[in-house]
This record gives C-alpha cells, sequence and structure tokens, in this order.
C-alpha cells in the first residue's frame, strides 16, 4: 500500500512540473498583431536640442526637468508679449489684460 502512494505522489509531482512548464511557455509566446515594430520616424527621441537647452523624454514624455524649462520659457514669453505687440502700451490701463 505504501509504495502505491509513494507512485502516486511522484506521478502527482511530475504531472504538476510538466502542467507550471507548459504553462509557462503557453504565456511566454508573443501575442500576434501586438509586438510590431514600431517605425523609428514616429518614435519620441530621448533628448532633443532647442534653444532653450537640451529637453529630455522617457517613454515619450518629458521629464520633470523638460517640463519646467518649458513652462519657464512659456512664463518668459508671455511676460514679453505685450511688448513685442505694442511697446509702451499698458492694456491695464484700458480694461484689457
Amino acid at each position: 500500500m505504501r509504495r502505491n502512494n509513494k507512485c502516486q505522489t511522484l506521478l502527482l509531482i511530475a504531472a504538476s512540473v510538466a502542467l507550471a512548464v507548459t504553462a509557462a511557455n503557453v504565456f511566454a509566446q508573443a501575442t500576434p498583431g501586438f509586438n510590431n515594430k514600431i517605425p523609428s520616424k514616429i518614435l519620441t527621441p530621448d533628448s532633443v536640442e532647442t534653444r532653450i537647452g537640451t529637453l529630455e523624454f522617457f517613454d515619450g514624455f518629458p521629464t520633470n526637468g523638460t517640463t519646467q524649462k518649458v513652462f519657464d520659457n512659456l512664463d518668459e514669453v508671455l511676460a514679453h508679449a505685450d511688448d513685442d505687440v505694442q511697446p509702451g502700451f499698458d492694456g491695464r490701463l484700458y480694461g484689457v489684460g
């Protein structure tokens, strides 16, 4: 009786290992249609040189430093927007701005 239990236990362990290996291989396969190579023309580069400095990206998203640079530049541009359009004009006196 004991020998029969040992055989059943070993058979159960072997079947479990075989099932685990088979399941791992099935789940490790690539999903058809979802793992296509993305053309390099449409990928966002890791860094871009601009007049305000190097802008850096990770997975297409700007880093915190890049975001800060862009907002600082936007603040600077908007601060001088009235001067560029009409020097000496203060729109606040006329209810504009």
